[in-house]
């Protein structure tokens, strides 16, 4: 029988428990899957009636603390088939709940239908980690009062033990915590707590490196729709330290959500990234365009105002301007964007510049231009989901034709009124982007509203780029002339004088050649993104 009784007369770091495993049949042998509800159901009744024999639980506040009257369960393996429907169980019997899963086989699914059925503060947080990762492991016993362990984590298919016998878990150590511990929930002197939403996309994860080298505090909010998981586990193994990074995978959608997170995270700042951010997507699902970003940026100025943060940073793009008669582009160019990504992030700058007329926050709008590089180190890069190629920035169509992944790059528009006929961009690398947020965030100003194009000032045609991409990767590209994309503009690029001016920003990489050759090394050594990491 398994003993989970506290004994006071015991200290928590010499307190043992037994723990029994279970045998899995023969898949070649016929089960029903009545008989696999009946063993689920009677391995959770198992364990419910050995924690309810548990004779007393003292313990104070949520996870790290004991409460008197709460029983708090680690159930590794929780976000499986089982341990789901145990953790279930555990919450309707008002157990506290900690669910450790690598999800090699469970789903994080699962685990966000238990956050919406029981969203109460201190009922169940989720920590991404290997059991096999002795110091992870310990790491989470030492930060957290657990009263009992239901231990379900296993791969548990009898033929596939017969082929890999030595099988362990590939996924590298990380601490993933949707939950807030000390340091992420209190104000500390001398650090600076950022939200960074979308932190796990491209531009996000970048930006998030260099705000944790700056030293800043960092929480990444993520639906992981168009974000990696990768780069969060490459960010935590770069700075491991408690207090540092969390990860919270949330919808901005979910406004309940959303202010759960901020009132119990002491955040001093907001670079708000989050949004799906295509031209050609945006002019064929128009609504989810105006949902994700103006629908979005509205939940999050609603939760920084009820809970007084007082600084945003706000990532708008050129798309704002549509299509200018004159080039290059100022801050006061008008705004008459002409699909719908420029309509919602204009709609959404409106917002913030309504809000801000009668509020005391600090704001700073950058409207970016085209988006290409990776960090100079190899530690990220770009990876967007496959079925986003089509629509996806030209820096990724060219690379997926240099290595064969697609057979060649489709060029849509050649009859433009510009030199070659091909559109004309201003390209920036995203190492730059990144310093012009840091320097936003730092000379924001309180009852103050900064709005600056971050651009390097010089456009190059698509055929320009092409030619550039040729170049860094040497290798041949197939190009496919087609008529134009809809919602796409001749010639845009950025007048940045003002950004140099005000923030004493300029862009450092503007060979277009070594920004590609960059991202194309890192490329090449992940052909498969982030996948295996």
């Amino acid at each position: 029988m398994l003993n989970f009784g506290r004994g006071r007369t015991q200290t928590r770091s010499t307190r043992s428990m037994s723990l029994g495993g279970m045998d899995y049949p023969d898949p070649k042998k016929k089960s029903s899957f009545v008989g696999k509800i009946l063993l689920a159901a009677a391995l959770t009744a198992l364990c419910i009636l050995m924690l309810k024999q548990s004779p007393s639980f003292n313990s104070p506040s949520p996870f790290s603390h004991q409460e008197d009257g709460v029983t708090h369960v680690l159930v590794t393996g929780g976000a499986g088939y089982i341990g789901s429907h145990a953790t279930l169980r555990l919450l309707k019997d008002k157990y506290r709940v900690t669910i450790v899963d690598n999800l090699s086989r469970g789903n994080l699914g699962a685990v966000r239908v238990l956050q919406e059925l029981f969203p109460e503060p201190g009922r169940l947080q989720f920590i991404y980690t290997d059991l096999g990762d002795a110091k992870a492991v310990n790491k989470i016993f030492s930060e957290n009062a657990f009263d009992a362990v239901i231990h379900f984590a296993a791969v548990a298919y009898v033929g596939e033990s017969t082929l890999f016998p030595l099988k362990s878990s590939t996924f590298p150590n990380l601490n993933i915590f949707h939950s807030f511990f000390f340091q992420f929930s209190h104000q500390e002197d001398g650090v600076t707590h950022v939200l960074v939403t979308g932190g796990a996309g491209y531009i996000g994860s970048h930006a998030t490196l260099r705000l944790l080298k700056d030293k800043y505090r960092v929480t990444i909010v993520d639906n992981l729709s168009r974000g990696n998981l990768g780069a969060v586990r490459v960010l935590q193994e770069l700075f491991p330290e408690p207090g540092r990074l969390q990860f919270i995978y949330t919808d901005l959608g979910d406004a309940k959500a959303v202010n759960k997170i901020f009132s119990e995270n002491a955040f001093d700042a907001v670079i708000h990234f989050a949004a799906v951010a295509y031209v050609g997507e945006s002019t064929l699902f128009p609504l989810k365009y105006y949902h994700n970003i103006t629908s979005n940026t509205l939940v999050v100025l609603e939760a920084m105002a009820a809970h007084g943060v007082k600084k945003l940073i706000y990532s708008s793009t050129c798309a704002t301007y549509g299509e200018p008669e004159k080039m290059p582009i100022t801050e006061v160019t008008p705004q008459v964007p002409i699909n719908p990504y420029g309509k919602a992030k204009k709609m959404a700058e409106d917002i913030i510049l309504d809000f801000s007329k009668n509020s005391d926050m600090a704001v700073m709008i950058l409207r970016y231009f085209n988006v290409i590089g990776s960090d100079p180190e190899g530690r990220l890069g770009e990876a967007p989901r496959p079925e986003l190629r089509e629509h996806g920035r030209i820096s990724g169509a060219c690379f997926d034709a240099a290595s064969g992944t697609m057979p060649g790059l489709k060029v849509k528009g050649t009859d433009y009124d510009t030199p070659d006929g091909t559109c004309v961009r201003d390209y920036i690398d995203v190492t730059d982007l990144v310093d012009a947020h840091v320097k936003a965030l730092e000379k924001a100003v309180p009852k103050k509203v900064g709005i600056y194009n971050v651009g390097t000032g010089k456009g190059r045609s698509v055929k320009e780029f092409v030619e550039a991409c040729k170049q860094a990767t040497g290798k041949p590209i197939k190009v496919d002339y087609l008529p134009r994309r809809p919602g796409d503009y001749a010639k845009v690029y950025s007048d940045p004088s003002k950004i140099m001016r005000e923030l004493n920003w300029t862009a450092q990489y503007t060979d277009l050649k070594e920004s590609l050759q960059t991202a194309w090394r890192w490329q090449q050594s992940h052909r498969g993104g982030y996948e295996n990491i």
